[in-house]
């Protein structure tokens, strides 16, 4: 059963302890029965009263702090197992590179790290209640078999002639539940596509009333998933009821027909039937409950198997021994296997990433792409189209301005230079050394900030130094910022601004980096005439300046003279490498 795989391989927990709290409040509790019937059978001593009292009060503390033992005991392990757990899924989507995620690209993918990890706390908490109660009911049983053994057999035909009924009702649950995650997931891709499509649907009303008429569809199906599954366990609380009831039926009308010691023990026997209805209850709730658990723990592994299945970073013509780095919280290893049941250590803030160790180690005077080329996949690794081969070499304090059409390959080649794609085929050479061993590639990369087209601005900036805050107001006064955003307490004072403003504001944070290499991916577009000259003619030739290699992809060419060379790409292939200043 995975809920026992997940807790002998996630879960921390004192074993030996918490069995002798469940056993020690079984018995507690099953002491309380037996204090109950034993001292309502001898009526009218004081002194056996009051001692009898006294037991009961004993049994009622024990198992009062055996239940608050077990319970906060197992919903600390469950807890800290599911925050690990988080941070390894975390880790192993950190080491994986860049076109998986973008594969990967909806946040629907990933709700079971979040969504499905809250629900799975709750319900192993409902599976340390329910073994609690398994074992309270145990006790009973064998409490009952004393009173009456033909009670006890009817009791467990009973239960074997149910068994079908529940079992069936298990796995109707888990496929109502695993309906409902589906069209969960298709409509928080609807939610997506309402979000980015919004200007589109408030033009066209009869496009956004077929997005909304869509996710309807969805969010009914979702409705109707999880209407059957409450449906379903409402089944197995009136199915339960109705077998107590015929259970007592058989005790009070039938029994004493055939035996005449059974109407002796009546009372006791009727009062323990109903001590046992107790536990019985919590088992009937507790089966869709871990129903929706394995449901949860099934999404969250299935997860981890896509993660696993997915390639790592991976140099091309490893010749030299590869070093091999800790994930970025030092929770794991990349090439660990088994992870699922290596105990992890709870999460320590981490470096960014094990680039961060070595930056500044490498000095760079050329950089240079030898018949590189990158294959795009679908999600089955199965080859689509081929950018590429490129022919590039980069020198230090150039400015180098790449153009093309729409399509033409020019964000491939920026990711491929910037080592965020693997290449298919090809060298890299790092100062005119082959980048063979990730220690090398990890170093290549470190060499670079970039704005991206699809870039993003975090809330606040992280893994910054005092001296590169120390130059904030500098560079937001560069690009022109200074009356529109402040800086304090590590964020700026705002990141919601219009597209041009927000593209020289993520050219701040590229700045801040301080990497030799800044890669600038049509961050001039969106921008008014004034800054995109102020941006050519001043900040250029301060990078320049400063020692800063520029890449810059842009159509605006009537700046060609602003850089130091000009390549242009058509269909995924340099065309033209033209230089403009000499000097180079």
């Amino acid at each position: 059963m995975i809920l026992l795989d997940f807790f002998k391989q996630e879960v921390r927990l004192d074993t030996r302890r918490i069995v002798i709290a469940l056993l020690g409040a079984g018995l507690a509790n099953a002491a309380l029965l037996v204090i109950i019937n034993v001292s309502a059978e001898q009526a009218a001593e004081t002194w056996s009263r009051l001692s009898w009292l006294f037991g009961y009060t004993i049994a009622l503390l024990a198992y009062l702090f055996a239940q608050r033992f077990t319970l906060d005991q197992s919903i600390t392990a469950v807890e800290q197992a599911l925050a690990r757990m988080r941070i390894r899924l975390f880790n192993k989507i950190c080491q994986k590179p860049l076109d998986f995620i973008e594969q990967y690209a909806e946040v629907s993918d990933y709700t079971p790290l979040v969504k499905d990890s809250n629900l799975l706390a709750q319900g192993t908490t409902q599976f340390i209640l329910a073994i609690q109660n398994g074992i309270v009911l145990i006790l009973a049983m064998i409490y009952l078999a004393f009173l009456s053994a033909t009670t006890l057999y009817t009791l467990l035909a009973i239960v074997v002639l149910t068994i079908p009924f529940y079992h069936t009702n298990f796995i109707r649950s888990r496929l109502f539940l695993q309906a409902a995650a589906r069209y969960e997931s298709k409509l928080l891709h609807d939610l997506q596509k309402i979000r980015a499509g919004f200007k589109q649907a408030k033009l066209d009303t009869a496009e956004g009333d077929g997005v909304l008429g869509h996710a309807w569809i969805v969010n009914q199906q979702a409705s109707q998933s999880r209407v059957s599954f409450n449906e379903n366990m409402v089944n197995n609380i009136i199915f339960s009821n109705a077998i107590f009831y015929i259970f007592l039926l058989i005790i009070v009308f039938i029994l004493p027909l055939f035996i005449t010691e059974h109407e002796v023990l009546l009372y006791q026997i009727i009062s323990t039937v109903l001590f046992i209805m107790v536990p019985v209850l919590m088992l009937v709730l507790v089966v869709p409950m871990l129903a929706r658990t394995t449901q949860n723990l099934q999404s969250l592994y299935r997860l981890e198997d896509r993660l696993d299945a997915a390639p790592v970073e991976q140099v091309l013509s490893v010749t030299e021994p590869e070093i091999k780095f800790k994930s970025w919280a030092g929770l794991t290893s990349p090439t660990t296997k088994g992870a699922r049941a290596t105990p992890l250590p709870l999460w320590k803030p981490p470096l960014f990433c094990p680039r961060s160790k070595l930056r500044g180690i490498l000095r760079f005077n050329t950089l240079r792409l030898e018949q590189v080329a990158y294959q795009y996949t679908d999600q089955h690794q199965q080859g689509l189209v081929t950018v590429g081969p490129f022919d590039l070499t980069l020198r230090q304090s150039e400015v180098v301005l790449i153009v093309g059409e729409n399509g033409s390959g020019k964000s491939t080649l920026l990711k491929l230079l910037s080592g965020l794609y693997r290449p298919y085929s090809g060298k890299l050479y790092l100062n005119d050394r082959l980048v063979q061993c990730e220690q090398v590639y990890q170093q290549y990369i470190g060499l670079f900030s970039a704005v991206f087209a699809d870039f993003h601005l975090f809330d606040r900036l992280y893994g910054l130094t005092e001296d590169a805050v120390a130059d904030i107001p500098f560079w937001l006064q560069q690009m022109q910022l200074e009356d529109v955003v402040s800086f304090a307490d590590g964020r700026f004072s705002s990141v919601h601004l219009s597209t041009g403003l927000r593209k020289r504001l993520a050219c701040v944070v590229a700045l801040l980096q301080r990497r030799p290499i800044c890669v600038f991916d049509e961050v001039t577009a969106d921008q008014d005439p004034a800054f995109r000259q102020h941006f050519y003619h001043q900040i250029l030739p301060l990078l320049k300046q400063r020692g800063y290699t520029v890449v810059l992809v842009s159509h605006d060419v009537n700046y060609r003279h602003c850089a130091d060379r000009l390549i242009r790409l058509d269909q995924g292939r340099i065309i033209e490498d033209l230089v403009l200043n000499k000097q180079h």
